[in-house]
């Protein structure tokens, strides 16, 4: 028992430092909002910057505004 166990926080603690990728995706925004609008993420992972460049939304092939980002663990 004592074995699993120990096991079991070993693989905790790999998979708590493990790299993960996050994947926003708009599907729909307001009707009024301008074509050539820029949207932002902004989180703890950013500071809270509404406006960092490194985290704006991009127009897929799909016409959908999306971003790919690699937070800390």
């Amino acid at each position: 028992m004592r074995r699993r166990l120990f096991h079991l926080v070993i693989f905790l603690m790999i998979c708590g430092s493990l790299p993960a990728q996050l994947r926003f995706l708009i599907q729909s925004v307001p009707p009024d909002t301008p074509t050539d609008a820029d949207l932002f993420v902004a989180g703890s992972f950013n500071s809270w910057n509404p406006g960092n460049l490194d985290y704006r939304l991009q127009v897929n092939n799909d016409g959908h505004y999306e971003l790919e980002i690699n937070p800390p663990p």
